[in-house]
């Protein structure tokens, strides 16, 4: 078929989507084999924010799809899109599926983890994530508060380990220091919206964008260790 058949443009997705199956073709090309399409699905899923958010079926359909992607997604620039398709509260103010958006969040998350635990070295994939973290929280139910909180500390814990890890390239320590910052700053965010005092000790003023001596690594696992101690309390009672 022609290009124009496959890719149809973002005003074509939107004119489109007084069919019911519009969201459900998307999610259907959400799965496919080639790059280029799964790219173009996600970016069409983001470019019909707006209309989606007015129809509950489809919004949730599409977010489950992105959900169930994003959590085998290896490639940057679809795993990105697909952050951006997700993000429903950066374009529609009082966005009313935020726990859903959580839910399908947390999917992404799942796979993500399991690819970093498993030896992956590909961290700064979800910078673009956690600014989605923090606006999904606020609003979502307390199983999903407490399964984003969870997930956020696993990553800042993989990091720390890819900070204090000695065979780290020195190019790689402002990438992990910025990321560390990052995903502490989502986690205090949240600890206050939940009413909960974030810890002094930042691990942000500890973990430099440097190869740390023995001392500092001490220094970034005790700021760990006590935001961990704050977290294993309720609301969220961290293992």
């Amino acid at each position: 078929p022609p290009r124009s058949t496959l890719f149809p443009s973002p005003t074509l997705f939107r004119s489109a989507l007084d069919n019911a199956n519009t969201a459900d073709a998307l999610s259907v090309a959400l799965r496919s084999e080639h790059e280029a399409v799964r790219f173009k699905a996600a970016k069409g899923l983001r470019a019909l924010h707006k209309d989606l958010a007015r129809r509950r079926q489809a919004c949730c359909t599409g977010l489950q799809a992105l959900g169930r992607a994003g959590a085998s997604e290896k490639d940057e620039a679809i795993l990105r899109e697909i952050y951006g398709a997700m993000h429903f509260s950066a374009d529609v103010p009082n966005f009313r599926y935020a726990d859903e958006c959580a839910t399908a969040l947390s999917d992404v998350y799942a796979g993500r983890i399991g690819l970093l635990s498993g030896g992956s070295r590909d961290e700064w994939k979800d910078a673009p994530s956690f600014a989605l973290a923090a606006d999904c929280y606020a609003k979502a139910k307390p199983a999903q508060q407490k399964k984003l909180v969870r997930q956020l500390f696993k990553f800042l814990t993989l990091y720390v380990d890819r900070y204090c890890d000695d065979s780290t390239a020195k190019e790689y320590y402002p990438t992990i220091a910025g990321l560390i910052d990052d995903a502490e700053k989502v986690l205090r965010r949240m600890m206050q919206d939940s009413g909960v005092t974030p810890p002094s000790d930042r691990l942000s003023a500890r973990a430099k964008p440097s190869k740390p001596n023995a001392k500092r690594r001490k220094q970034v696992r005790a700021a760990l260790a006590a935001l961990k101690e704050v977290l294993a309390k309720p609301p969220w009672n961290l293992p």
